[in-house]
């Protein structure tokens, strides 16, 4: 969790000074879906991020959860996609 935490105040930090770009986006995805390992797990970052008020925060999300070995997420797809699909995150 100490992980977690860290990994949040950097992407915050990084964000309200709009520094991020599209290798930290990645970086920091990849951090994220290591340390996913649960689907509680999956909905914290889902609540986390999805909801952010800066687009790369919610990108990176997205890109954490697609990273995840979890294949089945219902709220992340419904999250993802608000026209109530459900269904597998990597399906098309």
């Amino acid at each position: 969790m100490l992980r977690y935490r860290m990994l949040m105040f950097k992407l915050n930090r990084l964000a309200s000074k709009n520094k991020l770009n599209g290798v930290e986006e990645i970086s920091l995805a990849g951090q994220f879906a290591e340390l996913i390992e649960s689907q509680e797990e999956a909905d914290q970052v889902i609540t986390d991020l999805f909801e952010h008020e800066n687009a790369h925060v919610r990108r990176i999300g997205l890109s954490a959860i697609r990273r995840t070995p979890l294949r089945w997420a219902p709220a992340a797809a419904g999250a993802a996609a608000p026209h109530g699909r459900c269904g597998r995150l990597d399906s098309p």
